[in-house]
């Protein structure tokens, strides 16, 4: 499998073709968990990641996900108010294993998305517990997250979940050439989270080891601001 020999640090499952975070089928994630290395000292095997979907069908979702998974992923959209996400947070939190980390999912096109904006959600998720925050988009037509909030208000959610000690993966049509930005170099996230710039093709094609390892090549030799 090409994700697992990419020297890749997290593999994500999702359904591209049906939505910004669509998960995938029920089996599929049974037989991925059933054959995936374990961690060791002397193998690194990238850790699981599955998206749910968005809000209820997140929820319905969520108890079939192996406990194998390390990470699970839900959608904001349609949660208008913050008691709103809390309630979808621990609707998941109750249905997924206790071995498996719910990450807060924030939206840079929040408003098209119906949700909270993504610092209001930074905020809710220290205080809800949680230790891992994703920024993404909602609408998927080729604007990125960066070209959304723009340098400064990236470099504000840094400084947030600095702050309140979380780590936040940027996501959302980030290609590459992103890395050499200001605005990426001055935020320094925690991780990236990418899908068409590895693929052939749009983010629907297939990965290519290719496109992959430029990313890691990109990654070993970025320096951050701060």
């Amino acid at each position: 499998m090409l994700a697992l020999s990419a020297g890749v640090d997290i593999v994500d499952l999702k359904e591209p073709a049906r939505g910004p975070l669509a998960p995938t089928d029920r089996d599929l994630w049974q037989a991925i968990a059933k054959s995936w290395p374990e961690r060791g000292p002397n193998a690194h095997a990238p850790l699981l990641s599955a998206a749910l979907g968005e809000s209820d069908e997140a929820v319905e979702r969520a108890g079939q996900l192996p406990a194998r998974f390390a990470f699970a992923k839900a959608g904001p959209s349609a949660c208008r108010t913050t008691s709103q996400l809390v309630q979808l947070w621990a609707q998941l939190r109750e249905s997924l294993d206790s071995q498996v980390e719910l990450v807060a999912v924030a939206y840079a096109d929040w408003r098209g998305a119906e949700c909270p904006p993504p610092q209001a959600i930074f905020e809710l998720a220290a205080e809800s517990g949680m230790t891992h925050c994703l920024l993404d988009t909602w609408k998927k037509d080729g604007v990125s997250s960066l070209q959304i909030l723009g340098e400064s208000e990236l470099k504000r959610l840094d400084q947030t979940a600095s702050h309140l000690r979380l780590r936040w993966i940027l996501a959302g049509s980030i290609r590459v050439a992103d890395l050499r930005s200001r605005a990426v170099l001055n935020a320094s996230p925690y991780g990236f989270g990418v899908r068409g710039d590895v693929c052939g093709g749009t983010r629907e094609g297939a990965l290519q080891a290719d496109r992959i390892r430029v990313w890691i090549d990109a990654l070993q030799h970025l320096t951050p601001c701060r």
